[in-house]
């Protein structure tokens, strides 16, 4: 009997993406789009912080860390990688396929992160349900292990990776991911309040109107 390995790869982090992708997403970056309207001055102002390009020039390197997650789980994903390389070099059967990103229970109790992920599909990014996510996850494990052809055709150790994975729209998407993260929380907040928001600005204008007659009046 032959040992196998599996490790499930995290979406947010960085990986080689095939050419095809990068072209989608470069012709992507460059159509007229709702966010092609505000890049050109809020990248400038936000310096590059937000609509960042998904792929720099010349490279198929996609970059899709969240920032926020710290150091050490990039770290963690590191070793992970490596290991999983090592071993299918050393001939093994390795599983090592990229989950979506999933609306686990973790995710939705932090109200930013939750907002960000509802937000994501003003981007065309899909946030997957855990069940379904859990069952596609088993099905590409299955295969992977199963299947004596599977991996065949991987001629460069990282396409162990990028060979079916489920980036849920990432990778195709014009922008890096944590370039529009904060912008999709801010999108999905103002949507979900926008009967009090549009209470504030009411109260705002109304207050501004007064203050302007009340000043005309004085000086009539």
């Amino acid at each position: 009997d032959r040992i196998a390995f599996s490790y499930l790869c995290s979406p947010t982090d960085i990986f080689t993406a095939p050419d095809e992708v990068v072209k989608c997403s470069r012709e992507k970056y460059n159509a007229l789009s709702f966010s092609s309207l505000f890049r050109p001055w809020l990248n400038p102002l936000s310096g590059g912080r937000f609509f960042t390009p998904n792929f720099a020039p010349d490279s198929n390197i996609v970059d899709c860390v969240i920032m926020q997650q710290g150091p050490n789980y990039a770290l963690a994903k590191r070793i992970q990688h490596w290991r999983a390389i090592i071993m299918r070099e050393k001939g093994y059967i390795v599983s090592s396929n990229i989950a979506p990103a999933s609306r686990t229970e973790s995710v939705m109790k932090q109200k930013l992160l939750k907002a960000a992920y509802d937000g994501s599909a003003y981007f065309d990014i899909n946030i997957f349900d855990p069940k379904t996510a859990n069952s596609l996850m088993t099905l590409l494990l299955l295969h992977d292990v199963c299947n004596p052809r599977a991996g065949e055709h991987i001629k460069h150790p990282f396409d162990l990776f990028s060979d079916g994975c489920c980036h849920g729209g990432m990778w195709r998407n014009p922008h890096r991911a944590r370039s529009i993260t904060e912008i999709a929380a801010v999108l999905n907040l103002m949507n979900q309040y926008k009967g009090p928001a549009l209470f504030v600005c009411g109260l705002l204008y109304g207050a501004a109107r007064t203050s302007r007659s009340a000043r005309l009046t004085s000086k009539i």
